[in-house]
């Protein structure tokens, strides 16, 4: 979901500002511009981007409600590369890949352009960047050594195309300098996905929701769905059938069919023996 460059919110009398912080991906340090009202606020923040840069804060402030920039302030940097918008759309296109595709994060963050096939509707996934790695050259093979194609559904190869396409390089970036995506932003934006409908901080942490928790649900929903073991671990480039079958999860639905499947068993086999 896209978020305003920055927003202000009320303390006391004054206007105080957050801007969005793309390697956090949240809202950073609360700095008060001195101002009274919303419109003399945003004179302020323009002076200073013109300046290269808000002020350090001195604090941390919650971000609290109130309104959000103008409209125009907004539509200025809509394009840009670390804009509220951009960053929306690849925090859609890493949440999809995990969830309908299987990737680990470090997959995510190391997907390039010329492993995506549109044409075929597969990506070839033979890269990897570990979460401690910040640049192209700590690009690594996928664990275990598995590299794979995988068969991409068409809202992953929509949510890519929104992206605007290149020819080589990283899917993902981060705005800082173009180099690959900030390890925590993906768990950052999947957070704040989980809030919008819903999931709070505190849900997601008794029942450990985490960016991860996306692969888990890919392997469930692809068995649920009638996709063979043998092909399911192929894509999701387990080692092992019983790592798959760690990570797959029976829903309450998944129970309620086992017994009506157990059911309809037993009552066919008794109808079989009182003949």
């Amino acid at each position: 979901m896209a978020r305003a460059p920055f927003v202000f919110f009320r303390r006391g009398h004054k206007v105080y500002v957050q801007f969005w912080n793309d390697e956090k991906a949240g809202y950073g340090t609360a700095r008060s511009t001195g101002m009274m009202t919303e419109n003399e606020a945003l004179k302020v923040v323009m002076e200073w981007m013109k300046a290269g840069g808000p002020p350090l804060a001195r604090r941390s402030i919650k971000r609290k409600s109130g309104f959000q920039m103008t409209t125009c302030g907004y539509l200025s940097d809509f394009w840009k590369a670390g804009s509220p918008y951009v960053l929306g759309k690849q925090a859609r296109g890493a949440t999809l890949l995990a969830c309908l595709c299987g990737f680990r994060l470090g997959e995510v963050r190391g997907l390039q352009w010329e492993d995506v096939d549109f044409a075929n509707s597969t990506i070839r996934l033979c890269h990897n960047l570990p979460n401690s790695e910040r640049a192209a050259e700590g690009l690594k093979s996928p664990k275990w050594g598995s590299s794979r194609e995988v068969p991409a559904p068409d809202e992953v190869l929509d949510a890519l195309r929104a992206l605007t396409p290149k020819s080589d390089g990283f899917v993902f970036t981060n705005s800082r300098d173009g180099g690959p995506m900030f390890p925590k932003a993906a768990q950052k934006s999947f957070e704040s996905m989980l809030r919008s409908i819903g999931i709070t901080e505190e849900m997601q942490k008794a029942r450990r929701i985490v960016f991860h928790s996306l692969r888990h649900t890919f392997i469930s929903l692809s068995r649920g769905a009638g996709v063979p073991d043998f092909v399911v671990q192929r894509i999701a480039g387990h080692k092992t059938m019983n790592m798959t079958n760690r990570y797959s999860h029976a829903s309450e639905e998944d129970i309620k069919n086992a017994k009506l499947l157990i059911e309809k068993m037993f009552h066919e086999a008794r109808g079989q023996c009182s003949r």
